[in-house]
C-alpha cells in the first residue's frame, strides 16, 4: 500500500523513519525511489545496510556464496546466544544457539571491515529467525520446540536490490 501511495504521488525520493525490517524501504528502493532508511535499533541497522545502502551491482555474488557456504560449515562452538538463549530460556535449540555463536563470532574476526558483513550479519538474523522456537514477542518463547526450530541453521544469500541509497542507524545516532 505504502509503494503504491509513492508510485502515485509520482516520489522519486523517500524517508522510511523507524525502517525496523526494512521492507516498505525495499519496496521503495525496488520502485526505483532514492531512499533513506533510518532506525537506531542494532537489527534494523544492520537490515538497511544490507538491503537499502548495498547496491547489487557492486557486489561479487560467487566471492559471498563462497563466504556464506564456508560459516555454513562452521562448526558450533557455545557462548553469549547458548547460555542466554538455549540455556536460561527455550528460543533456540543448544545446536542452533551454538552454530549462531560460531558464525557470529567469524562475521566479527574475518569480516568486519568488509562490504560483505552487513550482509553476512543480515543472513543470520535471518536464518536465525527460521529456526527459532517463539511467538515473535520478546520472552514469549513456547513450551515445547516449534518443529521449526529442529531444523539445521542455514545461512542464505540475501536478496539484494541494485541502486545505492542511505541508511542510518544505531552507531550513527553515538
Amino acid at each position: 500500500m505504502l509503494g503504491a501511495l509513492l508510485t502515485g504521488a509520482g516520489a522519486r525520493t523517500a524517508i522510511d523513519l523507524f525502517t525496523g525490517t526494512t521492507r516498505v524501504a525495499q519496496d521503495w528502493k525496488r520502485r526505483g525511489a532514492e531512499v533513506w532508511a533510518v532506525d537506531t535499533a542494532g537489527y534494523s541497522e544492520v537490515l538497511a545496510a544490507c538491503y537499502i545502502a548495498t547496491d547489487a551491482a557492486t557486489i561479487r555474488l560467487d566471492r559471498l556464496h563462497a563466504a556464506l557456504a564456508e560459516l555454513n560449515r562452521l562448526p558450533g562452538r557455545p557462548g553469549y546466544v547458548t547460555e542466554t538463549f538455549a540455556g536460561q530460556a527455550r528460543f533456540f535449540q543448544p545446536h542452533n544457539a551454538a552454530r549462531i555463536d560460531a558464525i557470529r563470532d567469524a562475521i566479527e574476526d574475518g569480516w568486519r571491515d568488509h562490504p560483505f558483513h552487513p550482509l553476512l550479519l543480515a543472513s543470520l538474523l535471518e536464518a536465525a529467525d527460521r529456526v527459532d522456537s517463539t511467538t515473535g514477542v520478546s520472552d514469549a518463547y513456547l513450551k515445547q520446540w516449534a518443529p521449526r526450530s529442529h531444523q539445521r541453521l542455514e545461512l542464505r544469500t540475501p536478496s539484494l536490490l541494485e541502486g545505492p541509497d542511505t541508511s542510518y542507524g544505531a552507531t550513527r545516532w553515538r
